[in-house]
């Protein structure tokens, strides 16, 4: 038989487990979707600016950026979520892609 406030506790700790992972469900797919997003800006980009402008660098570089950024926020989520923990220093970004 089960001590009552050792089972209370451990429902407790499982709930916020199951719902830590269901934000962070939500959180992805959300970044998830600006990426598809992203995926078509940059395809009207290329397919209606004139090769080789700087016009269409700019966008072209613009647009990956926020895409780099997008998939870097999904790998913060993660870890913040799952490993309680955020690289630091200054090579942060290199640390978090390679966990």
């Amino acid at each position: 038989m089960l001590i009552p406030s050792f089972t209370s506790e451990w429902l407790r700790k499982v709930s916020l487990s199951v719902n830590k992972f269901a934000a962070l469900k939500v959180d992805i797919h959300r970044e998830l979707q600006n990426l598809e997003r992203l995926t078509l800006e940059l395809s009207t980009v290329l397919t209606t600016t004139s090769p080789n402008t700087a016009v269409r660098v700019r966008a072209t570089g613009s647009v990956i950026h926020d895409f780099y950024t997008g998939v870097e926020k999904i790998f913060r989520r993660i870890a913040a979520r799952v490993d309680q923990d955020l690289p630091r220093g200054e090579d942060w970004h290199v640390q978090l892609l390679n966990e």
